[in-house]
């Protein structure tokens, strides 16, 4: 960016530069002729020594505030005698030596090599420098807050610029990666709920806590590891909104570039690289009759996973996958192994408003449910410092009763790119493949 403005600046800019290092250069070459005809001329009156001091002086500053290549030390191959043509040299020299850092207008040019030996300034090369381009000294200022240098080469700069800020973003994860631990070892020590939910969790306002269900030592301590079978399915993934949550790039009509497609990844990933037997239900459960109706989705999806786990009574783990609202908000993002990626948020459904528990929604795999998406965001807390965002706790059941190993996940928001979704499901399914092989 800051080399397409400088460049833009440059051309508009052109004619007018061009004109006055013609008419600098004009000045400079009659006044220099001038002064060369009066000290051949040997007048010795006190007027032609003035006039002399003068022009020289109007020569030297002329060719100084149109080329600051002037301001350079004399190259020692050149002779004293040798100013007229040094100048004409300088003439038929490209500008884009304006364009150097101040402290690169010390440089003493070797000749047939490709270094450049720098030295310091003394006193009287202070004096001589001069700033080339005050506007763009000003963008600069504009830009960062404060008068910076401008780089010799602005590409060289951009990308230093940029490699900067990977450092800056790779020293952030790293500190939240070393805060992340802390946290989770805390959580060991301290095991209050207290600690647990102000760290861990969001709570509806339209559900409350039960210190019975959220005991942090038999959360942390449930065990999830489960004997791979690849001869039957063991991990059934599905969605409840699979027709109306979509991403900012997806077109209408395409499954695959919905949350459906995000489940299909998953279930590659699960099935390709730690070789799960996976059943992914592409089924839209919103899209009844032919139109979206998130109201009776779960319902409808209900009776559809009783028989799906009826028939496949070896499935273990069931996983419902969303994509979450962004409410104006815009994305969610983090970047994992260089890539950006949709930020993960686990779900959990208490069966309780603020008045106690449910009793039509009972769900006696709730303890179980909290503990599984407790260890995987731990997991990933330890692996992937902004990966997940803390587990949001709301008041209804959400089908999670059906196995112990139940998950809603709410991924990204509509904001979010369909590749930035897919991201995040290899990382998701590392976590998963951690817990449920320890």
């Amino acid at each position: 960016m800051e080399l397409v403005q400088i460049t833009k600046r440059k051309k508009a800019s052109k004619r007018i530069s061009f004109f006055l290092s013609i008419s600098f250069m004009f000045i400079a070459a009659c006044c220099i002729s001038f002064n060369a005809k009066s000290k051949l001329e040997k007048s010795d009156s006190l007027f032609s020594r003035l006039m002399n001091n003068l022009i020289s002086s109007v020569s030297i500053q002329a060719v100084r505030a149109c080329y600051p290549i002037a301001a350079y030390k004399q190259l020692p191959e050149m002779d004293q005698n040798a100013g007229r043509s040094w100048i004409a040299a300088a003439f038929l020299e490209q500008f884009p030596i304006n364009q150097y850092k101040i402290e690169f207008a010390y440089a003493n040019i070797i000749s047939d090599t490709d270094q450049a030996v720098f030295y310091e300034p003394d006193d009287e090369d202070e004096d001589n420098l001069i700033i080339v381009d005050n506007d763009l000294a000003s963008h600069v200022q504009e830009e960062n807050g404060s008068l910076g240098t401008i780089g010799v080469l602005n590409g060289d700069s951009y990308y230093e610029e940029i490699a900067a800020n990977e450092v800056e973003s790779t020293i952030e994860l790293t500190n939240k990666l070393e805060q992340n631990k802390k946290l989770i070892q805390t959580l060991k020590q301290d095991l209050t709920t207290e600690f647990l939910t102000k760290n861990f969790y969001i709570v509806d306002g339209k559900t409350t806590i039960d210190n019975k269900i959220f005991n942090a030592k038999q959360l942390l301590e449930k065990n999830f590891k489960m004997e791979k079978d690849t001869d039957n399915p063991q991990i059934l993934i599905y969605h409840t909104h699979g027709g109306s949550e979509a991403f900012t790039d997806s077109h209408e009509g395409k499954i695959e570039e919905t949350v459906v497609g995000v489940g299909t990844e998953l279930a590659n990933v699960l099935a390709n690289t730690y070789g799960y037997n996976v059943i992914h239900d592409k089924t839209q459960y919103d899209i009844i009759d032919g139109s979206i109706d998130r109201n009776k989705s779960y319902t409808v999806a209900l009776s559809a996973l009783k028989k799906t786990l009826a028939r496949y009574p070896s499935i273990e783990v069931v996983i419902d996958i969303h994509r979450d609202s962004s409410l104006n908000k815009g994305k969610t993002i983090t970047t994992v192994d260089g890539k950006p990626t949709a930020q993960i948020m686990f779900f959990n459904g208490l069966s309780r408003n603020q008045k106690g528990d449910i009793e039509y929604l009972k769900n006696p795999n709730l303890q179980a449910n909290l503990a599984f998406s407790l260890q995987l965001k731990i997991k990933a807390m330890e692996q992937y410092p902004n990966l997940t965002k803390p587990i949001y706790l709301k008041n209804y059941r959400y089908n999670l009763h059906l196995r112990e190993k139940s998950l809603l996940i709410e991924l990204g928001t509509d904001a979010n790119t369909l590749q930035e979704a897919k991201n995040a499901m290899t990382p998701l399914a590392e976590v998963l493949n951690q817990v449920l092989n320890e």
